[in-house]
């Protein structure tokens, strides 16, 4: 999927420089997007899951359904790592060129919206320049605890301006759960109020 979105950025805005083309990408494969992926294809309704997980996944789609604040952006990663389950059959079934067709289709409604966005910096770099032109220092990540087995372990990190916590975020790896916290950290900066440097 990475390659495919890529590829396409890559030749469809050649006059984008490295530093707009990456976090382009980044947003149009993270879990956010790919979780809205998946209520566009309505793999909701087909998943199989445990008892706790269709809990946690009925609470996403009633906050959703509740449009709870149009500015909450929330992401369910079963959703997600249901898309990726179908782009990664569809590769095995019928290989590269077919499995980049069906990225392009589905993922496409969404790159007009993405490309508009007013920026294509990832949330931690936006938080680093915050925190840099504030205070003149780069956040600390750590990681706070982690769950499930080495091969599918889910991470809770904190993102910290000295000992003071700005956020804290999850995700299948370091660098997700990083750039969750980061998002969250400039959502709500109520943090600012408790940092004297």
């Amino acid at each position: 999927m990475e390659l495919c979105i890529s590829d396409y950025i890559f030749k469809k805005y050649p006059q984008y420089q490295e530093g707009k083309l990456t976090p382009l990408r980044s947003n149009l494969v993270n879990s956010l997007m790919l979780s809205n992926v998946a209520l566009y294809l309505n793999l909701d309704k087909y998943l199989y899951v445990s008892k706790g997980e269709r809990m946690t996944l009925d609470g996403f789609l009633s906050m959703l359904a509740n449009n709870i604040d149009p500015h909450i952006k929330i992401k369910n990663y079963s959703m997600a790592d249901a898309v990726e389950a179908i782009f990664g059959a569809v590769y095995l079934d019928l290989g590269f060129e077919a499995s980049r067709q069906v990225v392009m289709d589905t993922i496409g409604p969404f790159l007009d919206e993405v490309v508009n966005l007013d920026t294509h910096k990832d949330s931690k770099s936006l938080l680093q320049e915050l925190t840099q032109s504030l205070y003149g220092v780069t956040p600390e990540y750590k990681t706070i605890s982690t769950e499930g087995p080495a091969h599918r372990t889910k991470y809770l990190i904190g993102v910290y301006i000295g000992d003071i916590q700005l956020s804290m975020g999850e995700g299948w790896s370091k660098k997700e759960a990083e750039e969750y916290a980061a998002e969250l950290a400039m959502e709500n900066q109520d943090w600012k109020r408790h940092i004297m440097l």
